[in-house]
């Protein structure tokens, strides 16, 4: 990773070394927006991030967060009014963000505020190849012949291939996670004097989100640029931040130097925060004082024979013009009712892969995937209707999953309605099994009425699973479902699976990447690696005593926020 300061020396003879010269800082002052139906989305947010260093700003989905990162480039959101002060602010001038015309914006935006939105989609012009995408962002000093090199250099520094075959690529040819970093180095291209970013890490497995945090580190170190980052991970904050500001419904609920407030919080719901970060090392220290407690029971029920088998399971992405991609190489699994599996492994070690091939979506190679000791089909068209409903999958992201123009409710009522008619039963009680559900997975029936988009994150995965219980399935497979959500949503998404596994009977396969999450939910784990898995057993005794060298990579490099507190810098 080193090729970073490579990559910022090249661009620092021209913007880099004006940001050293004159850095700048941002000052926002009695912040107020609100929605013209007078919901109110900030309310008097003052906050003073000093030039070249770097602040943090967490809180719940809906807090409010990525409206005050939004502000701080001059971007309101349709529908809403700003009043109050967003200044840029340096040794000579100081610069008005909110309410700036169209003009002052575009140039403060392609020279000196750099905003990396949470969805990275939004920054990447689908016709434009990466390459081209990158090297336009990158400063005029920056010599016509020399800009490929520097392209990338960028790339390898925030960890993807710096070759042609990568560097012609469209965005749709590139994962969620090359998509996020992608992004990252257009944003660093230009050397901007501040960088905001919006959930940089979320998507990412450990291993990657490790490496761009040391490349985000290193790149600060060389040139100290202001940085705002968003974040629900609170050990990704406590990494990188000097200070942090706690939002809640609007409002900064407690500010400070990262390190003291998150070590001991005065206000309860940054204590709530803090509590509800999944941590490893205090599952791991059995002698530490843990404050995320375990928030499962025991269950070592296991209903006779395994429910889900897979035997021998290879799965192959086949390219037109790239040689074959084998994503799972000779796979044996068992699911049991009434337990969990965790499936962890880092990005590209062929987990989803794993799970489309359960559910039928991808079509196996070889091997066998059996249900109640039933081989299935390859293919999910070629499967019986009952089968299809008793394996449910729980895609990362609900929001491409759900109709944007259909109410939630409709999504819930459908399955329950095409499960009546294949069993032949009455669907006279509909609407109130359909409210029930919701009510099981913490939503109140209100909800039903509402279409995805007003809904939070934590809402809308919750919607999923209640959709995916609508088909009574036999086994749940949860592909990464809490990867974007906030700390205490995603405790309260953990605390439902488990419920379902104990309470129902199920049997679950919870995929990840974090394992923190593991702990809290799973009975057993096993690792995967280059499509293989490389280590299975007992929770406890692959996280406490990892035998392979990818599981202890993993634990190395899973975020964890009493380290990063540990440590005085």
């Amino acid at each position: 990773m080193a090729v970073g300061m490579t990559a910022s020396a090249a661009v620092g003879s021209g913007v880099g070394d004006r940001v050293r010269a004159r850095p700048a800082g941002l000052e926002v002052a009695d912040l107020r927006v609100s929605a013209r139906s007078g919901l109110q989305v900030l309310d008097g947010v003052n906050i003073s991030v000093a030039p070249g260093s770097i602040a943090g700003v967490v809180g719940e989905s809906g807090s409010g967060k990525t409206t005050l990162l939004r502000c701080l480039v001059g971007a309101v959101a349709p529908g809403l009014d700003a009043t109050g002060t967003v200044e840029l602010v340096d040794e000579q001038s100081s610069v008005p963000l909110l309410g700036a015309d169209r003009r002052q914006l575009r140039a403060v935006r392609s020279q000196r505020v750099a905003y990396l939105a949470q969805d990275p989609g939004r920054s990447l012009t689908p016709t434009m190849r990466i390459g081209a995408a990158i090297a336009e962002r990158l400063p005029p000093s920056v010599d016509s012949g020399a800009r490929a090199a520097v392209v990338s250099e960028l790339l390898e520094a925030v960890g993807l291939p710096g070759d042609e075959d990568f560097t012609r690529r469209y965005p749709f040819a590139l994962s969620g996670g090359q998509a996020q970093r992608v992004a990252l180095a257009r944003a660093l291209a230009a050397s901007p004097d501040v960088l905001l970013l919006d959930e940089p890490t979320t998507g990412l497995d450990v291993i990657t989100q490790a490496e761009l945090l040391d490349e985000l580190v290193r790149q600060h170190q060389h040139t100290p640029r202001t940085t705002v980052i968003v974040s629900h991970d609170l050990a990704v904050i406590a990494r990188l931040a000097d200070d942090v500001t706690v939002l809640r419904s609007g409002t900064v609920v407690e500010s400070g130097p990262c390190r003291s407030t998150l070590r001991q919080p005065t206000h309860p719901y940054t204590r709530q925060l803090v509590e509800a970060c999944p941590d490893p090392v205090h599952h791991i220290d059995a002698g530490a004082h843990r404050p995320h407690q375990r928030i499962r029971t025991t269950n070592s029920r296991s209903h006779g024979e395994p429910v889900l088998s897979l035997r021998g399971l290879t799965a192959v992405h086949r390219r037109t013009r790239a040689a074959p991609v084998i994503a799972a190489r000779d796979l044996d699994l068992d699911l049991s009712g009434g337990r969990c599996v965790a499936l962890v492994g880092a990005s590209g070690s062929g987990k989803s892969t794993v799970a489309r091939a359960i559910v039928g979506a991808h079509v196996r190679d070889t091997g066998t995937v059996a249900l109640r000791g039933r081989t299935l089909p390859p293919a999910l068209d070629d499967r019986a209707v009952a089968d299809r409903w008793a394996i449910q999958l729980v895609p990362q992201d609900p929001t491409s999953s759900l109709n944007p123009r259909r109410r939630v409710g409709r999504a819930v009522d459908d399955v329950l309605r095409r499960v009546a008619s294949a069993n032949d039963e009455g669907g006279s009680d509909i609407g109130q099994r359909a409210r029930t559900l919701f009510e099981q997975v913490g939503l109140t029936p209100e909800l039903m009425m509402r279409r995805p988009a007003a809904l939070s994150g934590g809402e809308r995965q919750r919607v999923v699973i209640a959709r995916a219980l609508a088909a009574s399935p036999a086994v749940l497979v949860c592909d990464e479902v809490t990867s974007a959500l906030d700390v205490s949503v995603q405790a309260g998404v953990i605390r439902l699976l488990r419920s379902l596994v104990d309470d129902r009977g199920l049997a679950m396969l919870f995929i990840t990447h974090d394992l923190g999450l593991v702990h809290d939910i799973a009975d057993d784990v096993a690792v995967l690696h280059d499509g293989r898995i490389c280590e299975a057993g007992p929770v406890e005794r692959v996280v406490h005593a990892p035998e392979d060298p990818a599981t202890r990579a993993l634990l190395a490099a899973s975020p964890s926020l009493s380290s990063e507190l540990a440590v005085d810098r």
